[in-house]
Parts: C-alpha cells; sequence; structure tokens
C-alpha cells in the first residue's frame, strides 16, 4: 500500500486557533486555563468552587452543547479553507470523528464487589450531529459533497479509525479530510463527568478542555515541500479493565494495540492519558508489558497538560504537536506514537513518521 502524508494541519485549543499557535504555546510551557461557570464543593472547605477548565477564548463564547461543537469545527475550518484550495475540498472524503456518548451511570466501584457495571451507551456518535457536521462543511465549502463522501466515527480512537480509513482510501488516489470536534466544558458534559466523579477536585482527576482539528491526508509522493509527515502503521485492540468494567487497570488493550506495530524501535509517544488515576495506571502496566512504550516512556508528551482533556479530539491534538514538531526540527524521535483510549475499552494506537 502507498505511503499516506499529511499536507496540512488545522487546530483549534485553548492555546490557539491554528496549529503552530497552539505548538509554539504549549511547547513554552504556557497554558491558558481559566475557571468554568460551573461549580463543585471544595474537598477541604466543602464550600462551593467553579471548575477550571481549558476552554477556547472568544469566538466560541456563548456557545453551548451541539452549538458549541459545530461552533470549534467552523473555527478549524475556517483555518482549512486559507491554505487548502476549495477544489480539493469540495472533491475529497471527509472522516469526521464526533464524542461518543458518555455512559449514563457512574463507574463501578473497585471496592464493592456487587457494584454493578453500567450499561454500554450507542456505540456511535449521535445521528443528528453528523448530519449538521455534514451541513456545516458544506455550508464553507459552498458546495454539496456526496453523503457517500462523508463518514463518521465515535471515541478517542475515533481519529485513529478515520485515519486508517484514510489511508485505505489514499492508496487509491483520493484525498481524505479526517477532522473532529469535542469540548468537555460544557456545562452537561461537566455535570456527568462530575456525577462520575471523574472531574479534578482536590488535585486528582482530569481537567476539561475542547478541541477541534482537520488534517488532510493524500497518497504520497507528490510535492514533497508540503508534506508534514508520514502515515504509519495503526493497530486496534480492547481493554477489559476499562473505566466502567468494574475490573482493575491492566494495560492489556494499549500493550496489545502496540504488539501489533512491525517496528520495535523506541517511539516519541504522545497519549490521551488526562490526569484520572485509572488512566496512569493503566499507561503503567502497559509499559510493562510492551518493550516499545516501556524503552518510550520517558519521552512521552501528555498534550492534556497543555490544553486540558479534549475527549475525542486528543488524538487529534497529539497528531497537530507531533507534525508542527517535525516541522520545526525539535521532535525528540523522529516516529511518533499516538495513543488513544475509549471509555469503554476501545483502545488504539498510530505511528506519525517525519517527513
Amino acid at each position: 500500500m502507498d505511503a499516506a502524508v499529511f499536507t496540512h494541519v488545522a487546530l483549534v485549543t485553548s492555546l490557539g486557533h491554528d496549529a503552530a499557535t497552539t505548538a509554539a504555546a504549549a511547547r513554552a510551557g504556557i497554558v491558558r486555563a481559566s475557571t468554568l461557570p460551573y461549580l463543585v464543593d471544595n474537598v477541604e472547605t466543602k464550600e462551593p468552587e467553579p471548575v477550571t477548565g481549558h476552554a477556547v477564548s472568544g469566538l466560541a463564547v456563548g456557545f453551548e452543547g451541539r452549538a458549541r461543537l459545530l461552533r470549534l469545527a467552523e473555527l478549524a475550518l475556517d483555518d482549512l479553507l486559507q491554505h487548502v484550495s476549495l477544489a480539493t475540498l469540495r472533491s475529497a472524503h471527509w472522516l469526521i470523528a464526533l464524542p461518543a456518548p458518555l455512559p449514563t451511570t457512574p463507574p463501578p466501584d473497585l471496592s464493592d464487589p456487587e457494584s454493578p457495571p453500567p450499561p454500554p451507551p450507542a456505540v456511535g456518535p449521535p445521528r443528528l450531529e453528523v448530519v449538521q457536521m455534514h451541513r456545516l462543511i458544506e455550508q464553507r465549502l459552498g458546495a454539496p459533497v456526496p453523503a457517500a463522501h462523508v463518514l463518521s466515527f465515535a471515541g478517542r480512537t475515533g481519529v485513529i479509525r478515520a485515519l486508517g480509513h484514510a489511508r485505505r482510501l489514499c492508496a487509491q488516489g483520493e484525498v481524505c479530510v479526517v477532522g473532529t470536534t469535542d469540548t468537555l466544558v460544557d456545562p452537561d458534559v461537566l455535570a456527568t463527568l462530575h456525577a462520575h466523579g471523574r472531574l479534578q477536585v482536590g488535585g486528582v482527576g482530569l481537567v476539561p478542555g475542547e478541541a477541534s482539528a482537520f488534517v488532510v491526508v493524500e497518497r504520497g509522493g507528490g510535492r514533497p515541500a508540503d508534506v508534514l509527515g508520514r502515515m504509519g502503521e495503526g493497530a486496534l485492540a480492547h481493554e477489559p479493565g476499562h473505566l466502567y468494567s468494574g475490573q482493575p487497570a491492566l494495560g492489556q488493550g494499549l500493550a496489545a494495540a502496540a504488539a501489533q506495530l512491525p517496528s520495535r524501535e523506541p517511539v516519541w509517544p504522545l497519549s490521551d492519558c488526562n490526569g484520572e488515576p485509572f488512566r496512569s495506571s493503566e499507561w503503567g502496566h502497559a509499559a510493562v508489558r510492551d518493550d516499545v512504550l516501556r524503552t518510550s516512556l520517558d519521552l512521552a508528551t501528555y498534550p492534556a497538560t497543555a490544553v486540558g482533556d479534549t475527549g475525542a479530539a486528543s488524538t487529534a491534538v497529539g497528531l497537530g504537536l507531533a507534525l508542527r514538531a517535525f516541522a520545526r526540527g525539535y521532535a525528540p524521535r523522529p516516529t511518533a506514537l499516538l495513543l488513544a483510549a475509549d471509555a469503554l475499552g476501545g483502545r488504539g494506537v498510530l505511528t506519525i513518521h517525519a517527513p
């Protein structure tokens, strides 16, 4: 199969409205966290205090729910349109990763053997969100996009699945745009995360963020000066001990996915670990199980420390940071490894090579 290459990346985060600004700020250690209009009780004083999060400033203010997802996507699309021709985008396949619905009940208590696991939510993103994303793309392009050219994926591994599909299409000579948008700073999402005990309260837990991204993927071989990076191998697996399973995190899924990679050389990991103890435990166990992860652990980058947990967009944020690092020459290794973990056990990895 011919190599697929990345020729443009548009990225919107709390650090900036394009990939260059976000990556430069993250590299400089800049953090633009702020208080959100959502209150939780302080662990020590029991007094209500606002949650801290990484919201996109300015242009997303006043948008909530599905409207906020679309607004974030619109910002990234506008950046994409400044750098990629309308003709290219109108003929492209659009592969969109959207948030998977959160489980409706909290994670089981591991200290209580009688605590039952929650029922699984729907597998894919809500149909209405897919339809509205399709409409947004058509509106920004000013032309209809065939339904067959718009596919949706769900969850944190959605971007990895979308990139794998893009690679197959690119081998046939097609151009693809892989996109994603997610927000964890929305009040309804915050309420669910709080009810599930996942928000950072007292220094433990995730700090919510939001992001959107679009990356152009093409068949390798043309216009080498435009190539930001090359897509390598990807793999998927399942973690039986996921957060909502009622089982301890043993890192089996991530290790199984990493074990499928043909190269065993050390890499530069970019993980979607988000500060939750369960995820940190899983990452540590996975590194013990797999040589590639173990020999690369000391160089791992965690984008959530800079932009918060960006949900389904996490992998795309890592991809954007890796491509900018390649372009600017500060990537610690010539191969980056994206790692993604869905709430209900899906696990994925994907290698990205410098041009």
